[in-house]
Protein backbone atom coordinates (compact mmCIF):
# COMPACT_ATOMS: atom_id res chain seq x y z
CA UNK A 1 0.00 0.00 0.00
CA UNK A 2 1.64 3.49 -1.07
CA UNK A 3 -0.91 5.73 0.38
CA UNK A 4 0.40 5.73 3.76
CA UNK A 5 4.51 6.74 2.77
CA UNK A 6 2.52 9.33 0.35
CA UNK A 7 0.63 10.95 3.50
CA UNK A 8 4.30 10.89 5.46
CA UNK A 9 5.65 12.78 2.68
CA UNK A 10 2.62 15.15 2.33
CA UNK A 11 2.68 16.59 5.57
CA UNK A 12 6.80 16.07 6.13
CA UNK A 13 6.62 18.84 3.23
CA UNK A 14 3.50 20.85 4.64
CA UNK A 15 0.60 20.17 2.76
CA UNK A 16 -2.55 19.59 3.79
CA UNK A 17 -4.99 17.12 1.62
CA UNK A 18 -6.87 20.14 0.03
CA UNK A 19 -3.41 22.04 -0.94
CA UNK A 20 -2.05 18.62 -2.55
CA UNK A 21 -4.49 17.80 -4.74
CA UNK A 22 -5.15 21.23 -5.96
CA UNK A 23 -1.57 20.81 -6.71
CA UNK A 24 -1.76 17.41 -8.46
CA UNK A 25 -5.36 18.11 -10.30
CA UNK A 26 -7.38 15.97 -7.97
CA UNK A 27 -10.19 15.58 -6.14
CA UNK A 28 -9.87 15.85 -2.11
CA UNK A 29 -11.75 12.87 -1.67
CA UNK A 30 -9.43 11.31 -4.19
CA UNK A 31 -6.03 12.25 -2.14
CA UNK A 32 -8.10 11.07 0.77
CA UNK A 33 -9.16 7.25 -0.83
CA UNK A 34 -5.41 7.49 -2.16
CA UNK A 35 -3.63 7.88 1.40
CA UNK A 36 -6.00 5.75 3.28
CA UNK A 37 -5.76 2.64 1.04
CA UNK A 38 -9.13 2.46 -0.89
CA UNK A 39 -7.24 2.79 -4.06
CA UNK A 40 -3.87 2.83 -5.66
CA UNK A 41 -2.81 5.77 -7.60
CA UNK A 42 -2.06 5.11 -11.61
CA UNK A 43 1.13 5.55 -12.60
CA UNK A 44 0.82 8.95 -13.94
CA UNK A 45 -0.97 10.38 -10.95
CA UNK A 46 2.11 8.48 -8.96
CA UNK A 47 4.61 10.41 -11.00
CA UNK A 48 2.70 13.98 -10.32
CA UNK A 49 2.57 13.41 -6.52
CA UNK A 50 6.05 12.61 -6.73
CA UNK A 51 7.18 15.50 -8.53
CA UNK A 52 4.98 17.95 -6.41
CA UNK A 53 6.52 16.14 -3.24
CA UNK A 54 10.02 16.16 -5.10
CA UNK A 55 10.80 12.40 -4.10
CA UNK A 56 11.75 9.56 -6.54
CA UNK A 57 8.88 7.16 -6.95
CA UNK A 58 11.44 4.24 -6.44
CA UNK A 59 11.87 5.71 -2.92
CA UNK A 60 7.90 5.27 -2.41
CA UNK A 61 7.73 2.05 -3.21
CA UNK A 62 10.74 1.40 -1.58
CA UNK A 63 9.32 2.90 1.77
CA UNK A 64 5.83 1.31 1.65
CA UNK A 65 7.28 -1.91 1.22
CA UNK A 66 6.80 -4.02 4.76
CA UNK A 67 8.74 -7.51 4.00
CA UNK A 68 10.92 -7.93 6.90
CA UNK A 69 13.94 -8.35 4.48
CA UNK A 70 16.73 -6.93 6.69
CA UNK A 71 18.73 -5.76 3.39
CA UNK A 72 15.35 -3.85 3.22
CA UNK A 73 14.87 -2.05 5.92
CA UNK A 74 18.56 -1.21 6.22
CA UNK A 75 17.62 0.71 2.65
CA UNK A 76 14.77 1.93 4.18
CA UNK A 77 16.26 3.37 7.07
CA UNK A 78 19.30 4.79 4.96
CA UNK A 79 16.83 6.39 2.74
CA UNK A 80 15.34 8.13 5.67
CA UNK A 81 17.81 9.40 7.68
CA UNK A 82 18.97 11.74 3.88
CA UNK A 83 15.60 12.82 3.99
Amino acid sequence: MLGPTIKWFRERRGYNQGQFAELIDLAPNDVRQIETGRREPSTPVLRKMCDVLNVPVSFIYLLADKTNDPVLRRCQRLVLKYL
